[in-house]
């Protein structure tokens, strides 16, 4: 057997167990944070009973967005020890402390029952799980990378950001069915709390999983010749600069796009005054849209390279979204339509990006250099986007306001994806499929 026919076997075996040990953290981190989206209403009046309307849904959006100021702290820490001990090890410990502080969101008691404590015990769980998801959809991309066939990253890779998609669905079905089922008073007494304290079943199958993997054949490669980085942060700031700009602009498209999305059962029923069962019809309908894209446009960059099908991607999304929401204002049915098309064209972008940003990084300083550049980003594009969007609402009173948001966003990351290189490794791999 040969030196590669080996290292392919070493690979493939695990695959399976690799694939679902990194998606099952991904799944559950993303369903909890859809949870919150999706309630946000419910939560507004629950945990900030004395304000009203917009108001007490940017306090709510607000305490969304403290979470992802913690996250480039948790990309810090997760990502250093991640470098440095392994992977599995802190993947395990991030799944659990994400879903016990998701679950414990569940359990607080609001505010007509503990007053001013309820807001302030919410924001330092959503801290807690803002810093623990720090670590974890970098540290999952990474496991993949190392796990993954040569020709064969980019479809592997973009299996996570699949998850991402798979629990936000489910997210926006559990709380579609829970809207459908209860009344309006059984939903805002305590029928909110159920997807929370679900996050913890979930989160322990996450870590059954991880627990039962062994590490990745890569790292175990860099512990054996001894080329683990003791210093991986500082290897990534100094060194790989570039790199790390690139992954904060090619982070802006996906995150404020899957968040734009996960706002919108908001924004429709609280803006355009559909019904909530219809908004989350429209917006589960996106992210399936989504989640067919992602597949085949992860698999396409295997053949095709990173940077085409990113380029294609990005364009889309820039022309796209401000029919998207024009339709999106005009009826129910054309609102799906509008809904689709958004979420067709985030997928293509979204589809070879894991592979695209872990290619980056030498094995060393990955977990590190990718989580603080996603982390960062997630930060100002992704748990700022409900908090913006919903401010310029209040500000401008133009329906349109979320569209152009986005389209900043979108143009950002079309200039990045410009930018970026293919690697030499993923020339090689295109050259060797091809």
């Amino acid at each position: 057997m040969t030196t590669q026919q080996q290292t392919t076997s070493e690979v493939d075996s695990p695959n399976r167990r690799a694939i679902v040990a990194a998606c099952a953290g991904t799944f559950v981190e993303f369903f909890d944070f859809t949870t919150y989206g999706v309630f946000a209403a419910v939560i507004a009046a629950q945990f900030f009973p004395n304000q009203s309307g917009l108001t007490a849904l940017l306090a709510t959006f607000a305490v969304f967005g403290v979470s992802y100021l913690l996250r480039p702290l948790g990309a810090i820490v997760f990502g250093h020890y991640g470098d440095k001990l392994g992977r599995r090890n802190v993947l395990a410990i991030s799944i659990i402390t994400m879903s016990g502080s998701t679950f414990l969101i569940g359990a607080v008691p609001v505010y007509a029952q503990i007053g001013l404590a309820a807001p302030i015990i919410l924001v330092i769980l959503r801290s807690l799980q803002g810093f623990s998801a720090g670590g974890e959809w970098g540290g999952a991309t990474t496991f993949l990378a190392e796990y993954a066939p040569q020709g064969r990253r980019g479809f592997l890779c973009g299996l996570n950001i699949f998850a991402t998609v798979l629990g936000v669905l489910f997210g926006v079905v559990l709380g579609g069915t829970l809207s459908l089922v209860m009344s309006p008073d059984a939903l805002h007494a305590w029928g909110w709390r159920i997807p929370f304290l679900l996050a913890l079943p979930l989160g322990l199958v996450g870590l059954y999983f991880r627990r039962k993997l062994d590490e990745t054949p890569e790292f175990k490669r860099a512990r054996a010749t001894d080329s683990v980085d003791k210093t991986p942060l500082r290897t990534a700031v100094r060194q790989y600069r570039r790199q790390l700009l690139v992954v904060v602009g090619l982070t802006a498209l996906g995150t404020s796009g899957m968040y734009l999305l996960l706002f919108m059962p908001t924004y429709m029923s609280k803006v355009l005054h559909y019904t909530f069962s219809e908004s989350l019809i429209a917006v589960g309908a996106a992210f399936g849209a989504c989640a067919c894209t992602i597949l085949v446009a992860s698999a396409a960059s295997d053949r095709m390279g990173r940077r085409m099908v990113m380029l294609v991607g990005s364009v889309l999304s820039v022309v796209t979204v401000v029919p998207a929401f024009w339709l999106v204002q005009q009826s129910f049915t054309s609102a799906l339509s509008g809904s689709i098309a958004l979420g067709a064209a985030i997928g293509v972008f979204c589809g070879p990006f894991p592979a695209a940003i872990a290619e980056l990084f030498p094995t060393a300083i990955r977990f590190s250099g990718l989580s603080l550049g996603y982390g960062v980003a997630t930060s100002v594009f992704g748990g700022m986007t409900p908090l913006a969007v919903t401010f310029l609402l209040e500000r401008t009173h133009n329906a349109m306001a979320p569209a152009y948001f986005f389209v900043v966003a979108a143009i950002i990351t079309l200039t990045a994806t410009i930018f970026y290189k293919e690697s030499r490794e993923r020339k090689v791999a295109t050259a060797a499929v091809v």
